[in-house]
Formats: C-alpha cells, sequence, structure tokens
C-alpha cells in the first residue's frame, strides 16, 4: 500500500474507509523564452477557505459519529457483561443446590445399603424358618408355668394320698 500523507490517512480512517478523491495540483505552465509574461492570476483564497472549512466539517462530523459509536457499543458491552455476571452468578447458585441435592442423595443411598446389610437373607430366613418349624416354640413352656403345673400335680398327689 502506498504510503499515505497525514491528512490522507486521517481521511481515510474518519472516513468509514471511503476518501474522497485527491486533489491533483495543476501542473503550471512555463512560459518560452520568447513568449510575453502574462501576468499569473492570484490565486484564490476564500475559495480555498471555504473548501478547507468544507472538508473541516465533514471531518468533525465524521468524528462525531465515530464517538457516538463508541459510546453506544461501551454501552452495549456494559449491557452484556452486566447480564453475563448475573447468569453466571445464577448458574453458579444452581450449580451449589445441585451438588448440595447430589451430596443429599449420596447420603440417603449409603444408609440404604447399610440397611439392606443388615436386613436377612433369604437363605437365613429358610433356615430360621426350618427350626422354628422343628423346635415348636409355641409349646414351650416358662419358668412361671412350670412352676405352677408342679404346684398342682403336688396338690393332686397331696388329694389322691389324703
Amino acid at each position: 500500500m502506498a504510503k499515505l500523507l497525514p491528512e490522507e490517512e486521517h481521511a481515510r480512517l474518519f472516513s468509514g474507509g471511503r476518501m474522497p478523491p485527491p486533489i491533483a495540483p495543476e501542473p503550471e505552465e512555463r512560459p518560452g523564452l520568447f513568449e510575453k509574461k502574462n501576468p499569473q492570476p492570484q490565486p484564490n483564497f476564500r475559495n480555498d477557505i471555504l473548501d478547507l472549512t468544507r472538508r473541516m466539517r465533514m471531518i468533525e462530523e465524521q468524528y462525531s459519529n465515530l464517538r457516538r459509536r463508541m459510546q453506544l457499543f461501551e454501552q452495549s458491552t456494559i449491557q452484556n457483561d452486566k447480564k453475563l455476571h448475573e447468569n453466571l452468578r445464577l448458574t453458579n447458585a444452581d450449580i451449589e443446590d445441585i451438588k448440595q441435592e447430589l451430596h443429599d442423595i449420596k447420603q440417603n443411598i449409603h444408609l440404604l445399603i447399610k440397611e439392606i446389610e443388615n436386613t436377612v437373607r433369604l437363605d437365613d430366613y429358610k433356615v430360621l424358618q426350618r427350626y422354628i418349624e422343628m423346635w415348636q416354640p409355641v409349646k414351650f413352656v416358662t419358668h412361671d408355668e412350670v412352676l405352677k403345673i408342679i404346684d398342682e400335680k403336688l396338690q393332686q398327689f397331696k388329694e389322691e394320698k389324703a
């Protein structure tokens, strides 16, 4: 890319990439050796000043447009940043809640596992059932009942003797 003059570079940056066409200097006409010298026209400073003023206004307008765009961009960036932080905070809170629920579920599972380990297995239950059927504990007698039966028998024996 060709090296630009500082004014051209400034205009290119602040015009959104659109640059007015460069104004080429008018070639000087040099009189020959034997020509009559005509007085050169006086430069029109008023037109030059008006042109420069117009260009300055365009540059100022482009600058203010860029400034407005920049402010809008900054505002939207700040809003997006706030939304992002709020969403992040809510997500972290949800993650903490899920972690706590998961911890509670793990504790309940461990408690269930301990309860299941303490329950009787089917084989053990069947063995106990066979022993109970064989012993018939319903027919067992308590110590007090035995003493009562002995007293009754002694009483009967004494009545038979008497």
